[in-house]
């Protein structure tokens, strides 16, 4: 859940960059970017996007891991 401070619209973010970005840095978090007509965006730092990259390879392999299991029954 998005708290109503990392909710922003994409001309926001253009406008305040440098600012932004440097509050990413100081303190990691998600954002979520709106755009009117488009779906959202979700910007996360390195760090985080890491993160759930590595979560969801985890999760990719235990789903591998059951299908091939229920396979060999």
């Amino acid at each position: 859940m998005f708290r109503s401070n990392q909710v922003l619209c994409a001309t926001k973010l253009i406008r305040q960059f440098a600012r932004i970005s440097q509050e990413l840095q100081d303190d990691p978090q998600a954002l979520l970017i709106t755009q009117k007509g488009k779906d959202p965006l979700v910007l996360v730092n390195a760090e985080i996007f890491e993160d759930l990259l590595h979560r969801r390879f985890e999760y990719e392999a235990i789903d591998w891991n059951t299908t091939t299991d229920e396979a060999d029954l």
